[in-house]
């Protein structure tokens, strides 16, 4: 008996490729590529809308803590008259020769004493330190009366033996300065300042 043998093979036929299918494989093709753009725009997107919603969250956030926290700053040297408030402007270490170049003799005065132990000295030493700046020179004398609860006043001459002599040999406008200057007094001899009991000695 013999094999038969088997038949030769044949290729496969070639189907013609069909132009429609083709067509709807580009379009599933663009889709892809569009829905791949779309994600990446839409990602940057999103990130940006994160972006403003943190931004308007911030916005919101400082403007109710300002709202519940922010108290207008009082100005420091409200309390100060416009001498005061000079004398604080100048730098401290010229402050004294910048009072005098305008002639506020009475912040120069506080200035001084501030600046003396126990906020104290002669009037001497308060003569030598505003002669440079003005006459302190003269025959004015600051006088008081024994006894009396009145405040010592400027005259040429005692009148009366009742009265105490504090400082002699003053002029006019000197003996003013240390006996009518707010919170400073003169008495046998010395100037004196009465501090305020808190105050700021950088001020001075």
């Amino acid at each position: 008996m013999t094999s038969k043998p088997f038949p030769a093979d044949t290729p496969a036929p070639i189907h013609a490729l069909d132009p429609i299918a083709e067509g709807i494989a580009r379009l599933h093709e663009e889709h892809k590529a569009h829905v791949a753009t779309y994600r990446l725009e839409f990602n940057a997107l999103a990130e940006k809308a994160w972006e403003a919603h943190l931004a308007k969250q911030k916005v919101d956030f400082l403007q109710r803590y300002r709202d519940s926290h922010y108290f207008p700053q009082r100005f420091k040297y409200a309390s100060l008259d416009r001498e005061g408030q000079y004398r604080v402007s100048l730098p401290y270490e010229s402050r004294v020769e910048g009072l005098a170049e305008v002639k506020l003799y009475r912040q120069m005065l506080y200035v001084l004493l501030a600046r003396t132990p126990n906020h104290k000295t002669t009037v001497s030493q308060m003569k030598s330190w505003l002669r440079p700046y003005m006459e302190v020179d003269g025959t004015m004398m600051i006088i008081s009366t024994r006894g009396s609860r009145e405040r010592a006043y400027v005259a040429d001459a005692t009148t009366s033996t009742n009265d105490l002599v504090h400082a002699d040999k003053l002029s006019l406008a000197f003996a003013k300065l240390i006996n009518g200057t707010s919170m400073v007094t003169t008495q046998f001899g010395e100037v004196s300042w009465f501090a305020p009991d808190e105050y700021d000695e950088s001020e001075y």
